[in-house]
């Protein structure tokens, strides 16, 4: 298998117990497809810090709720579509700065703002959209093995 589907059922606001479940079931799925554990340490830190960020600053409206993970392994890259009914949110305020940028504005963001600019530094493309009252963020995880 060289793609996936996971739901992720929060079943009250902040479990991020049902995280890290959801976390070691795409772990399990992933590593079946003989990928290197070396590239999944990378998707892994990627996916933990946009699950919890939804998870922590989602505001999910309702419980349960499911937070859909699709990926793929295409082109050397790992390639995830992550959609919540949380609130929309602007991933876009580090995800245009090149690495330098990044360095510097890292010295000027509250400790909170740390997470998203290492999934920045990761991923080689992000794109966020708003569709039917859910966030639609797609990733990009480069393989280096």
């Amino acid at each position: 298998m060289k793609n996936g589907h996971l739901n992720i059922c929060l079943k009250q606001s902040e479990d991020f117990l049902s995280v890290r479940k959801g976390l070691r079931d795409i772990k399990s799925q992933v590593l079946r497809t003989g990928l290197a554990i070396q590239d999944f340490q990378s998707i892994e830190l990627v996916l933990a810090e946009v699950l919890n960020n939804i998870v922590e600053h989602g505001d999910i409206p309702y419980n349960p709720s499911d937070v859909q993970l699709t990926w793929e392994l295409y082109d050397n890259q790992f390639c995830a579509m992550i959609i919540d009914p949380g609130v929309a949110y602007n991933p876009n305020i580090t995800s245009t700065l090149n690495s330098e940028d990044i360095g510097s504005l890292l010295n000027e963001l509250p400790e909170g703002g740390f997470g998203w600019s290492l999934v920045v530094a990761l991923c080689s493309a992000i794109k966020y959209e708003r569709f039917d009252q859910r966030n639609v963020l797609n990733l990009k995880i480069p393989l280096h093995s």
